[in-house]
Parts: structure tokens; C-alpha cells; sequence
């Protein structure tokens, strides 16, 4: 169940909150869910969620944040280690304009910890993730 955080908002946007079995049950029934992952490419490398397609690092939202490509009604979960600069990451797209940010509690260690879908390497360039700077 979503819930959402107290503090300030801007009206008409919710940041909220979701636990990593509640992400997966909801990837199960929607696989196209828009989750970005904003941790750093090393980590992204290390462990990552099966399927994930974008991630940018969550300290280059502000000035990347138009490089998700999507309307800023989109439900937007965002994923990290253990939820803390997903949760941060959420409050600056929520402060840019986007309605409905989620961050992902626990992360992808307690992704992995509940023994959902991951997967870890070097990625190839056929097989990399949208980053969106234009590089491949």
C-alpha cells in the first residue's frame, strides 16, 4: 500500500513511500512500471534490479530531470541502496514539478535480500540501460 510522507508538498504532489515486495508485486502486474534507479553506475554494475531500465544519479536530477521522458503525472519509483537518496531524489522531482514520486524503501539490498529478481556485471552496450545523456 502507498503511503505518503508528512512535511511540506507542493499542491498536488504526493511523495509516498513503497516496501521492495510491494515494487515487485506491482512490476509483476505492470512489467512496464517507470522505476529509475538513482545510484551511481558503479553500483548499478555491482546489483541491480532485473528489468530496470533507467537510472540516472540521484545528484543529477536537478539538472537531468528531463531526461526521464515522461509527463510529470507518471508515477515515478525511485530506488537506491536503502531508500535514503531514492527519498531524497523523490522530494527534489516532487519540488520540480512531478506530481506522483515514490521512493522505494530498503532499496535494492533488501531487494536482494528478499531473493527477488537481480542481476550484476559489466554491461554490454546492446544491453545498457537508458541513461538518458545520449551516450551508449
Amino acid at each position: 500500500m502507498l503511503q505518503t510522507d508528512c512535511g511540506t508538498q507542493r499542491e498536488g504532489s504526493e511523495t509516498g513511500t513503497i516496501s521492495v515486495q510491494e515494487l515487485r508485486d506491482s512490476l509483476l502486474a505492470n512489467p512496464g512500471l517507470f522505476v529509475v534507479d538513482v545510484r551511481t553506475q558503479p553500483e548499478w554494475e555491482m546489483q541491480r534490479i532485473v528489468g530496470i531500465k533507467k537510472y540516472i544519479p540521484y545528484d543529477q536530477l536537478p539538472s537531468r530531470h528531463a531526461e526521464l521522458g515522461v509527463s510529470s503525472d507518471t508515477p515515478i519509483y525511485l530506488i537506491c541502496r536503502v531508500g535514503n537518496r531514492s527519498g531524497v531524489a523523490a522530494e527534489m522531482l516532487s519540488d520540480l514539478g512531478y506530481k506522483n514520486t515514490i521512493n522505494v524503501l530498503g532499496g535494492t539490498v533488501a531487494w536482494v535480500e528478499e531473493g527477488f529478481p537481480s542481476e550484476s556485471g559489466p554491461i554490454t552496450p546492446a544491453a545498457a540501460p537508458d541513461t538518458g545523456n545520449g551516450s551508449e
